[in-house]
This record gives C-alpha cells, structure tokens and sequence, in this order.
C-alpha cells in the first residue's frame, strides 16, 4: 500500500491450505520501471509455500543462486484464485554481450518439497 494509505486484510480462516503444485516462469525482460534492471518473473498456482528462489547459468556453467522472493501473499477478495508472482530484479550491466543465460524458479513447499519450472533463456544483445 502507498504511504499515507490503509487497507483491510482478511485473515486466514483456519483451514489448511493445500500446497501449490506447479512454478513457471515468464520471458526475462527489461524491467519497464528503470530500463536498467531485468525482471525476472515465477507464478505459481494457488496454494501454500515458502519461497520462491531464482537461479541463472550459462551454457557452460552451473547454476548460480540469484535470490529468492519471500513476499507474504494476501487473498484478494475479486481473485483468490489467481496465481502468485514472484519476482527478481537484476541488474542488467551484470550480464556480458552476446551471451546466452538460462533462468528457472525453484519453489519450496512447506512440506519441503522443491518444484522447478521450465528453463527460460535470455540471449543479451
């Protein structure tokens, strides 16, 4: 919420919530917001988790840890069931030229269980 503002947030009723089930992930992307950056983006289904965690790599490399979003969700009243969006921002002088990069989102349920989405390629200019 902007500052100055307030707002209502609805608690959880009691009911255990079943854990989401599936992670993916949008094209990488110039952040529209500062041109500077990429946003790098997962939704998941509906449903429990912990984090939301973000790995790139190379062609030759391995995966390196990006970071991880752990942003609390609330229900929205006009679409509860809509998926929820994670996101990264990273910097984009970060990355060499004419490169190719692989992205994925891995999710840890509160179970502990890791689901991985498909892999997302970004080829720099």
């Amino acid at each position: 919420l902007p500052a100055g503002t307030w707002g209502v947030f609805k608690a959880n009723d009691g009911a255990a919530q079943a854990e989401t089930s599936s992670v993916s992930m949008s094209a990488v992307a110039v952040n529209p917001a500062d041109s500077s950056q990429y946003r790098i983006q997962a939704q998941t289904t509906s449903g429990s988790y912990l984090n939301v965690s973000f790995y790139q790599k190379t062609a030759t490399g391995m995966w390196t840890y990006l970071g991880s979003d752990q942003n609390p969700y609330f229900a929205s009243l006009a679409k509860s069931s809509s998926p929820s969006i994670s996101r990264l921002f990273v910097a984009r002088n970060a990355y060499a030229s004419k490169t190719s990069y692989a992205f994925r989102a891995v999710v840890t349920t509160p179970s502990g269980k890791k689901l991985t989405s498909k892999i997302v390629l970004l080829k720099t200019k």
